[in-house]
């Protein structure tokens, strides 16, 4: 097998960032995957269910269950009784553990806006429906929450073997990384675009109407015709985008008027979600 060093591609700060800190990524026996904030985080929770509740046979139960009602039965009887004690509530209701999972406080209240009760009954919540109703033996993203790692059938596409080989043998050269804002890239872009995936970040910035019109604006003018755009939130609701405000045509129009809403299509692909830690999912369509 070739081996090709990474170091001489990487940018320069990127290069200072792993001359500095790649040895502790990589050093002792802990999974990479417990490494990191996120990472650390996960590896708490390792230790929780190891040392502590010592109930690490009944993971590895529910991660093997060939059925939904076999998952559902190790919940029930091993996992939901014991894992939420009052301690680990008040733990994963701070602010401090929702930062090291990816959620920062401006996102929290967007999220709070519309939960009826707290961001820990809604965690809870989700990780009773993910053991409950969505199949766990191929849900790669739970295993490496809990188990630091994948397994050879249980894995993100893109390591399968067949792919990786593929992405090995020149696929991977049509992917291009850029280290910017999504309006930083769309105003020094040369090509139009027709697919845009904005994930969650929007919800950090929903208190940041400038940024998100000047957001908003980009993606109008960067558009093709028919472009499909996908986002989610941590909160049940989004009703910052529609009011934005951009220039289309010459004239001033708001972006929900610009947007056509495939509202069930993505209530069903968002009940089927793996992850299940987010309130809503939206696909929208822009015709410019």
């Amino acid at each position: 097998m070739k081996y090709i060093p990474l170091r001489s591609h990487l940018s320069l700060s990127s290069r200072e960032y792993w001359d500095k800190y790649g040895t502790i990524f990589f050093a002792g026996n802990r999974s990479f995957y417990f490494r990191g904030t996120t990472g650390n985080f996960a590896r708490a929770i390792s230790y929780y269910i190891d040392r502590i509740l010592k109930i690490r046979p009944s993971f590895d139960a529910i991660l093997r269950a060939e059925t939904i009602e076999e998952q559902k039965e190790i919940y029930d009887r091993d996992l939901a009784p014991v894992f939420w004690k009052d301690y680990i509530s008040s733990l994963m209701n701070s602010d401090i553990a929702l930062w090291m999972l990816g959620v920062p406080i401006q996102q929290r209240r967007q999220m709070e806006r519309y939960l009826e009760g707290d961001v820990v009954e809604f965690v809870q919540q989700c990780c009773e429906k993910v053991a409950t109703q969505i199949p766990l033996k191929d849900n790669y993203f739970w295993r490496l929450i809990i188990n630091g790692e994948y397994s050879l059938t249980c894995c993100p596409k893109y390591l399968e073997e067949e792919n990786f080989n593929a992405l090995k043998s020149g696929l991977v050269d049509r992917i291009s990384i850029h280290t910017n804002s999504v309006t930083g890239f769309l105003k020094n872009c040369q090509e139009r675009i027709s697919r845009f995936v904005l994930l969650d970040h929007m919800d950090w910035l929903h208190d940041r109407y400038e940024e998100l019109q000047q957001e908003w604006q980009a993606i109008l003018n960067q558009s093709q015709n028919k472009t499909r755009i996908l986002f989610r939130s941590g909160a049940f609701k989004v009703e910052y985008v529609d009011p934005i405000e951009v220039i289309y045509q010459g004239a001033s129009r708001r972006v929900g008027e610009l947007l056509t809403y495939q509202t069930e299509l993505a209530r069903e692909l968002h009940s089927k979600d793996r992850v299940q830690t987010y309130g809503s999912f939206y696909i929208a369509d822009l015709e410019v």
